[in-house]
């Protein structure tokens, strides 16, 4: 005799999976709504921190980066850049780095690659450094801005001078709260910088930006 078995209930697995689901998809909605929360950004530190509040303090730009720039080529010599100077450089090759890889070389994309490089801030923060992307949505209110930072430090390996974030956001979500997140986020110099590789010490404290070249 052949037996069936038909049953109105799900089993054991068949409930594990759902819970399963439903924790993963509540835990997607939970990224999406903190990735796309508004994130204040100041020019100075806020005096009183609202709590839950996701802040971005913006580095200052400019300085005779061009003059430190070409010390480099001084063997030997410590080149310290101050944050304005370093913002201005950086904002620079980044420019360049974008004209060379995503321009196409027609206006527009020229264009494009100077507005996503000048959205590009840095910012010196004791032995850290700062990194942000202060970007316009595409979508959403007028004026809203996605704001991508990470505060990290340098280090070198294998394949040569790195940026290691220690703490990363997109938007208000935490990413260093996302086991393995920000060990998928290295950001090597010799992407924009490829003269930098061969630096002897590239770090960061007393409010410079210090690189000394072989």
């Amino acid at each position: 005799m052949a037996f069936s078995h038909h049953s109105s209930t799900p089993g054991f697995f068949g409930i594990i999976f759902g819970i399963s689901l439903s924790v993963l998809a509540g835990a997607l909605l939970a990224a999406a709504h903190l990735a796309a929360k508004p994130v204040e950004v100041l020019t100075a530190e806020p005096k009183q921190p609202e709590p839950g509040v996701v802040y971005f303090v913006r580095g200052v730009k400019g300085g005779d980066w061009e003059r430190k720039v070409a010390a480099l080529n001084n063997s030997g010599s410590l080149v310290r850049f101050s944050e304005g100077e370093l913002n201005s450089w950086a904002e620079r090759l980044f420019e360049q780095y974008l004209i060379k890889t995503m321009s196409n070389g027609t206006p527009e994309g020229n264009a494009a690659a100077k507005g996503m490089a000048d959205s590009l801030n840095l910012r010196l923060l004791g032995e850290d450094l700062q990194v942000g992307l202060v970007l316009d949505r595409a979508v959403g209110s007028v004026g809203s801005k996605l704001v991508v930072q990470a505060r990290g430090q340098f280090t070198k390996g294998v394949l040569g001078w790195g940026y290691l974030p220690e703490s990363g956001y997109v938007g208000a979500l935490p990413l260093h709260k996302i086991p393995g997140a920000l060990g998928l986020v290295t950001l090597y110099i010799s992407m924009v910088a490829p003269e930098l590789t061969r630096a002897d010490l590239i770090a960061v404290g007393e409010g410079a930006f210090a690189v000394r070249m072989p």
